[in-house]
Parts: structure tokens; C-alpha cells; sequence
């Protein structure tokens, strides 16, 4: 009988073995799906807060202002951060450039985990001079 009954033990210790193997296996592929999860949030807000600032004319206004060279800074962003500051949680940072269409431009201090979209703003009713308004995100 008592053979019978090691044979029990080991069996139930082999199948906790599996069982914490499984869960932690588990545990650790939700940690990495939720990781992804929080990024394709992170962009569409990005993406509706970038919608939202290219539908406010007072907004487009100030980033068509003013003429854009290559390399330079375009346009005024003071108004632009204000307004995405109001929009987005307070653990995330930001920072925001305009460029011009043709420009490839970026941030000067490179963070880990950055979060980055654009999108075009072309014209208001009176100017036509095309610019990208470039969205940095991150968290410290």
C-alpha cells in the first residue's frame, strides 16, 4: 500500500509542477499582450488628438504661420502644447515639432519608449504652404 501511495505523491507533484509552469508561462504572455494593448491606445489617442488640432483653425493658423525653411522650426506651438496638454494624462510627456512636407525631422534627445505620429496640415482660407505636425510621446 504504501508504494501505491508514493506513486499518488509523485503523480500530484508532477501535475503542481506543470500547473506553476503553465502559470507563469501565462503570466508573463499577458504581460506582454497587455504592453501591446497600451501602445495601440497610446496611438489612436494620439491620432484623434492630432484630428482634433487639425479641424481648429485658430490652431492651423499657427502652425501654417510664418515661412518654413529646411532645418528650421515652423510655426508657433505655444497654443498646439497647450491644448494637447489639456487632452492627454499627466504621466505623459510630450513634445511637439512643425516641419515642413518635405522635411525628415525628430527629436534632439533620443527617450525610450517613444511614441511617435504626424499628420498634414496643408492650408487655412488664406495661406497654402504644407506642414507636418509631429506628435512625440513618452513616459518618464
Amino acid at each position: 500500500m504504501k508504494k501505491d501511495t508514493k506513486a499518488w505523491i509523485k503523480i500530484a507533484e508532477a501535475f503542481l509542477a506543470i500547473v506553476v509552469v503553465l502559470a507563469a508561462f501565462l503570466i508573463i504572455m499577458n504581460n506582454q499582450t497587455k504592453s501591446v494593448d497600451d501602445s495601440e491606445d497610446i496611438y489612436k489617442m494620439q491620432r484623434a488628438i492630432l484630428e482634433i488640432i487639425s479641424k481648429n483653425d485658430t490652431l492651423r493658423a499657427d502652425i501654417l504661420l510664418g515661412t518654413c525653411f529646411i532645418g528650421d522650426l515652423c510655426g508657433d506651438t505655444t497654443r498646439v502644447n497647450e491644448t494637447i496638454k489639456k487632452m492627454i494624462p499627466g504621466s505623459w510627456k510630450f513634445e511637439t515639432k512643425i516641419c515642413s512636407f518635405s522635411e525628415i525631422c525628430g527629436r534632439d534627445i533620443w527617450v525610450e519608449n517613444l511614441y511617435v505620429d504626424e499628420i498634414m496640415i496643408t492650408a487655412n482660407l488664406t495661406d497654402y504652404s504644407p506642414r507636418k505636425l509631429k506628435l512625440f510621446v513618452w513616459f518618464e
